[in-house]
């Protein structure tokens, strides 16, 4: 096969190089993580009454699988626009991403669910933007109270996590 400029490609090289530096991303972004924020990711999720999920465009599409894949896990959830999706209220949990931290129609719901008690879980790769700083203005208390968190992006299967969800909160 031919590339744009009549260069001859191995689709199976060009396949396998890209994949490999898909997975090298992935292992960087996870390894960045503390052990810390993703346990108390995890008890943000696992503690809280209702899981709302908002963000735009990729981000919005990467939530809405998580929010799927946390309804089939037991969680409810509901995904901010929805016809279905009720008010956010205290005790419930809004997992809010955008990569610049600076789209307007999340960094809003973060605002928006922060004045009416719900905890925050901002997703982003921008930590020093308004929606990355979003956690920082709350204080954690013991417990699955009024925490806020800030976390870099992560990806990860949350089987397994869940099955103890009783014993957490």
């Amino acid at each position: 096969m031919q590339d744009p400029k009549g260069t001859e490609t191995n689709e199976a090289s060009s396949f396998s190089a890209s994949f490999t530096a898909i997975l090298e991303e992935l292992k960087r972004t996870l390894l960045a993580l503390s052990e810390a924020q993703l346990h108390t990711a995890v008890q943000s999720l696992l503690c809280a009454r209702r899981v709302f999920f908002v963000g735009a465009g990729r981000s919005r599409l990467a939530l809405e699988m998580a929010a799927m894949r946390m309804m089939h896990l037991g969680l409810t959830v509901y995904v901010a626009g929805e016809v279905v999706t009720p008010a956010i209220e205290r005790g419930d949990l809004l997992v809010v991403a955008s990569g610049s931290g600076t789209t307007a129609g999340p960094v809003r719901a973060a605002r928006v669910a922060k004045e009416l008690g719900a905890e925050i879980l901002a997703i982003t790769t921008a930590p020093a933007s308004e929606l990355g700083n979003s956690g920082e203005r709350s204080s954690r208390h013991s417990g699955c109270g009024q925490t806020t968190v800030t976390a870099a992006p992560f990806q990860s299967s949350m089987a397994g996590l869940f099955l103890n969800r009783r014993f957490l909160c």
